[in-house]
């Protein structure tokens, strides 16, 4: 009797198990292969509303649909919502475009995925001195995008020795286009910027004059005093003015 029931319990339980293991499988094939979890809809959004710069909605579903059309072990479809790889989706995109600083998928059930993108906003222009290429610049410090030297004054132009930067590339600390940027505003005749190092920026003005400023120190502080001096000189001394040397905190040096 004993055996008997021992018997019983492991018919049962090998029933169980077998019951168990074909209702795991049948809801991973409903799920996975299941045209009804397949993505059917490709959301594209920017990600401030505005519309789009530098890519179109139909070029970003198109890397998104590559993606999906790929295969896991050659027979596990990807393009079922819940195996859809956003990360390589994010990554593809970011490759193709340098001109898009963020990309975010999202995963809607059933069967949609909505894709938000924020684009790099330039604020002028980087150039490397022998002139030999020119690129948007984004308040990060990083080029991406080439670009034309626009001369003029409405157009910030900042100059760099870094000859072996490329797309992508911080080619200024953040920290130093902040500086460069506060500077412009406060003092708006100050407009081609040439970065030298962490403790030494150059400016040239409207006027012709230069200006030599330390990013590491707050930039109203050397503004302020580059006013006082400016406040202080003599229409001659204006005209004859050459440069204005705000390097060492506490001490104004021109000629």
């Amino acid at each position: 009797m004993i055996k008997k029931r021992k018997k019983k319990k492991s018919l049962k339980k090998f029933v169980f198990l077998g019951l168990f293991f074909c209702l795991i499988g049948g809801l991973a094939y409903f799920l996975v292969w299941s045209p009804f979890f397949w993505v059917g809809e490709i959301k594209v959004e920017a990600a401030d509303g505005k519309e789009p710069m530098y890519y179109s909605s139909a070029e970003i579903e198109e890397i998104a649909k590559r993606v999906l059309e790929e295969k896991i072990f050659y027979f596990i479809p990807l393009k079922s919502v819940f195996l859809a790889p956003t990360e390589e989706i994010e990554k593809r995109i970011l490759e193709r475009f340098p001109e898009i600083r963020l990309v975010n998928v999202l995963k809607k059930m059933p069967s949609v995925l909505e894709i938000k993108i924020e684009e790099r906003v330039g604020i002028g222009i980087w150039c490397r001195l022998s002139l030999s290429g020119c690129f948007k610049i984004d308040r990060e410090g990083v080029i991406f995008r080439e670009s034309p030297l626009i001369g003029g004054n409405l157009v910030l132009n900042i100059y760099g020795e870094n000859n072996s930067a490329k797309i992508r590339d911080e080619v200024i600390p953040p920290r130093v286009i902040n500086f460069i940027l506060t500077a412009q505003k406060v003092f708006p005749d100050a407009r081609d910027f040439e970065f030298v190092s962490d403790e030494e920026l150059k400016a040239t003005t409207i006027q012709g004059w230069q200006i030599y400023f330390n990013p590491s120190v707050p930039a109203i502080s050397q503004i302020d005093a580059l006013k006082v001096i400016l406040k202080n000189e003599t229409e001659e001394g204006l005209a004859a003015l050459e440069y204005v040397d705000l390097r060492i905190e506490g001490r104004v040096y021109y000629k």
